[in-house]
């Protein structure tokens, strides 16, 4: 990363990051985006205004200096010259404490806009919302506002509104000064006008509104009480927010919370202003605040910017990698924390320089106290949210109760007494506690990022199995088999997607659907081995072979198969192997022994067809340090920083449609914006299936083995077609669009987070899948091809309340577990097979083998453990189906599976009664 880029981020990244999420906030609750853009500029104006407020003080200081000293530095220069006068100025300048430097300092206010400014610029130009929206007079805010035409030429006006404003403002402000400083002034407003001429006229507003602020304060700086005035005002507007908060029926908790946040954050001048005697008294006997501020700032930048983020991406690095454009993720490590350094260190640092020795004082505590409950928050509170996607959304929202908050509030406001009481008694301690907790997080940190960097670099060969035209083979005359194994796709909804749309009981042709079906586990890690390689592969089994890794006996259980078929002649397709070599960039070198398998990996690597796809593309790097505060902070403002995984990004013009970049932005049952990276990876693939197949009239057949993740990571889809679209809106089907019904007239309500976009992404899957059927059948392979689609497990959508089974852990608690979790999903089509069936035959995914070896290969074995590949084992034993307690390769990998709890069935599992817990070991 190039230097100049750092210093970018550190210093106006963070500020474009602030300035983002108040407009995010702002329009949450706002009617139209040209009041947001006020209120945006009040906001900041407000934030900001102790530091301009100090710039002034030290501006008046120095202009104070100069007025004084002139009449002797005039006298000096015009009586002496040369190194006389340069030696007899050095001399008055020492004498009087001062230096030429010092001069610069008049420049402060200036130098803080610029920062500003191009922070604003560059959020306010790239918004798209702004685009084609009115407000007054202005007809659009994305584009110059046009409001003046004189024969035929459009003039911009508001511009000069915002200049007349600003000197306006000036000659208030410099009023009595000489005109040196005034005609800088005017130098500057001009320049600004410049800038701004052509500008959108959203940004041009918002600067208008900066200087209308400016104004405002520059007129109450010259009445006899400015600061009693500003914090009566700004006490009468806190409590005018709240109430309005309290008051509006129509807005959301959310939105109430907003409005009082800010509401409270307008009253703390009156705070200081009531207790700024006692606070000067209580402090007094703190020492090096300094030195505890700027530590505390610095392990608050490591602690939300490095160690939070380096630990979410070494627990699964590689999901963090873009298999189409390969590139080592500890350089989004780079950018977090650059970002944190650049808000906590350096901008917070410049509000604490620039404030008095008293409220220095205050400062240090308070950003060391931070420090502390932010540790406490991430070590010890809400470590339980789910399964984290790489976009940094969980897979549910994360939720609280009342007690929750209760007992978050109160131990973190017991810590903030004991973390001011250390500081103000033994400061040392602290600076101590400060100096090991920069350097522990710093060296986590760094321990991290060398392990990303060694798996990447133990990933790179990946690329090698990119193929930008993946080819299929399939043989026109003879028999073809075909597996597909869908993560995580439901069962349970099958019945009600074809009874949704009956045009998929013909492009489901032939294929008998079996619901009493179980999966040995209910993540890929435990449910995929006997899925590809057969009963062998059970958990049970595997954690009998305890002198072997996990990961070498679930690479064997995915080679069973394509070995198999390959020594039989087929023609073998492999297509992102589900976690090949324990890799979640499937590591598909475990092929290379059998050169004459083609082996893929195509999820990332390939483009939908779907037209006008636009990704919102949000930088990782500013969402892993938004996730690290919203990690870091209590529990109660958490919802509000998550913000349903989108961290109150806004959608804006300055990125590229990158599908890795890209996420989906869920905003209610019925909405949402972007598109989601992961599904739309291997959505893709289901799409491109048919550019893929080749049909050869060879004399052997084809063999594919292809993994897809499509109902693995859903998002929302465009009704009724179930399309992937940028802005979904599904508002006009109202309810009903949640109330399915199967064949036989019974119902279920999707209108819940856990089913509705997961149901959505499975009929999405579910067309593809028949458009690709559809093509084989007008292609003549069809009847010859057995195809088997089936899922590793499924997932708890808490749509049968008789197959909750009880349970209890490792520590005697009782609890329950949906049986729904390990309902697989298993439909297969056999050679020459009409018409749609459903089989109530009791089945697992570890029959898939057997199924897909039946009259093709002659009595098959397992190539590896020379076992017969057949079925029985579920008639003669005990199963034992592992609801895993850790799901992840890269903690559950050693030569057994981690202790879980076991539980067995029989016959029928949508029988509460067949259903037993049989322990946790």
């Amino acid at each position: 990363m190039k230097l100049f880029t750092i210093l970018y981020i550190l210093l106006i990244c963070p500020l474009e990051l602030l300035f983002e999420v108040i407009f995010y906030l702002c329009n949450s609750v706002s009617p139209t985006p040209g009041l947001t853009i006020a209120a945006l500029s009040v906001i900041v104006s407000f934030l900001v205004l102790p530091l301009y407020s100090r710039a002034d003080a030290i501006q008046a200081e120095e202009r104070d200096i100069e007025n004084r000293m002139s009449r002797w530095v005039d006298h000096i220069k015009k009586t002496f010259k040369g190194d006389e006068r340069f030696m007899m100025l050095q001399t008055y300048y020492r004498q009087n404490d001062y230096k030429p430097v010092y001069v610069f300092r008049s420049l402060l206010p200036l130098l803080l806009q610029v920062p500003f400014f191009i922070a604003a610029y560059r959020l306010l130009s790239q918004i798209k919302m702004l685009h084609g929206v009115s407000f007054g007079p202005i007809r659009d805010l994305g584009a110059p506002d046009g409001l003046l035409t004189v024969s035929g030429f459009s003039i911009n006006l508001l511009p000069f509104i915002m200049t007349m404003v600003n000197i306006l403002s000036g000659m208030i402000y410099l009023k009595g000064t000489k005109f040196r400083e005034k005609l800088q002034l005017y130098g500057v407003a001009f320049v600004f006008l410049i800038l701004l001429y052509n500008s959108p006229s959203g940004l041009v507003f918002y600067w208008t509104c900066n200087n209308i602020f400016s104004l405002v304060r520059n007129s109450i700086s010259r009445l006899k009480d400015p600061r009693g005035l500003v914090v009566r005002l700004a006490s009468a507007a806190g409590f005018i927010i709240i109430g309005f908060a309290a008051g509006r029926s129509t807005f959301s908790m959310r939105q109430r919370i907003i409005l009082a946040v800010f509401g409270m954050i307008v009253q703390i001048p009156m705070f200081f202003e009531i207790y700024k005697s006692k606070i000067k008294f209580e402090f007094k006997k703190v020492s090096d605040s300094n030195l505890i501020f700027f530590l505390s700032a610095a392990y608050i930048a490591v602690l939300t910017g490095g160690l939070i983020p380096s630990a979410v991406i070494k627990s699964s690095t590689l999901e963090f990698v873009s298999v189409a454009n390969l590139s080592n993720p500890a350089n989004y490590l780079i950018s977090s924390i650059s970002l944190a350094l650049g808000t906590f260190v350096l901008w917070v640092g410049i509000f604490f320089f620039l404030a008095d020795d008293r409220y220095k004082v205050i400062f240090s505590c308070i950003v060391w106290t931070i420090g502390v409950i932010g540790s406490v928050n991430y070590l010890f509170f809400g470590t339980h949210f789910g399964i984290l996607s790489p976009q940094l959304q969980y897979d549910m929202t994360p939720s609280y109760t009342l007690a929750y908050h209760a007992v978050n509030i109160a131990v973190l406001f017991a810590i903030g007494i004991v973390c001011i009481i250390l500081a103000v008694k033994i400061p040392k301690f602290v600076v101590s506690i400060l100096i090991s907790g920069v350097l522990i997080g710093s060296g986590m940190s760094v321990f991290n990022t060398i392990n990303i960097v060694k798996t990447y670099n133990n990933a790179i060969h990946t690329a090698d199995y990119i193929d930008a035209n993946p080819t299929i083979m399939l043989s026109r005359d003879k028999k073809n088999v075909v597996l597909i194994m869908m993560d995580k796709m439901v069962s349970y909804y099958v019945p009600y997607l074809m009874n949704e749309d009956p045009k998929l009981y013909e492009a489901f042709d032939g294929f008998v659907y079996y619901p009493n079906s179980v999966s040995f586990g209910y993540s890929t890690n435990a449910g995929s081995p006997a899925l590809f390689g057969g009963y062998d592969y059970i958990p049970k089994k595997m954690n009998e072979r305890d002198t072997e890794l996990l990961v070498d006996k679930h690479n064997e259980a995915l080679k069973v198969l394509p070995v198999l078929y390959e020594e039989n002649g087929y023609d073998v397709t492999v297509c992102d192997a589900s976690l090949a070599n324990y890799s979640w960039i499937p590591d598909m070198s475990i092929y290379d022994d059998y050169p004459e398998i083609r082996k893929y990996l195509a999820s990332g690597t390939l483009q939908a067809k779907t037209d006008s796809l636009d990704p919102m593309a949000v930088p990782l790097e500013r969402n892993l340090f938004c996730y690290g505060i919203f990690r870091a902070a209590p529990s109660i403002i958490q919802p509000t920083l998550y913000n349903l995984g989108n961290y109150n990004a806004v959608d804006k013009f300055d990125h590229q449609p990158d599908e890795w970049n890209s996420k989906q932005v869920i905003t209610s049952l019925y909405t949402a914006s972007g598109m989601d990276a992961n599904f739309m990876s291997s959505y893709s693939v289901l799409d491109r299936l048919g550019d893929m197949t080749r049909i050869t009239d060879d004399d052997k057949g084809g063999f594919l083995m292809l993994a897809n993740k499509a109902t693995h990571d859903p998002q929302l889809l465009q009704l009724p077609d179930y399309s992937p679209i940028e802005n979904v809106d599904n508002t006009k089907y109202g309810e009903e669009q949640f109330i399915k019904y199967d064949a036989e007239g019974n119902m279920i309500n999707i209108g819940d987070e856990i089913n509705n976009a997961p149901y959505q992404c499975t009929m999405a899957s579910m067309k593809k899948l028949g458009e690709w059927f559809d093509y084989l059948k007008s292609e003549g392979v069809y009847d010859n091809t057995r195809i088997i689609v089936v899922s590793d497990h499924a997932t708890g959508v808490g749509l049968d309340d008789d197959l909750l089974i009880e349970n209890y852990d490792e520590n005697g608690k009782a609890g329950t577990f949906d049986a729904l979790w390990i309902n697989c999903t298993l439909m297969v089509k056999d050679f020459n097979a009409k018409g749609f069936k459903t089989d109530d035959t009791f089945m697992t995914n570890a029959d898939v083998p057997t199924i897909a070896t039946n009259d093709t290969i002659e009595d098959p074995h397992n190539p590896f453990t020379g076992n017969k590949i057949e079925n029985s084992y579920k008639s003669t034993e005990k199963l034992e189906l592992m609801g895993e307690e850790d799901w992840s390769i890269e903690t559950n990998n050693g030569y057994k599976f981690k202790p879980s709890m076991y539980y067995s069935v029989h016959d029928d599992i949508f029988v509460h009664d067949n259903w037993s817990f049989l322990g946790f070991y």
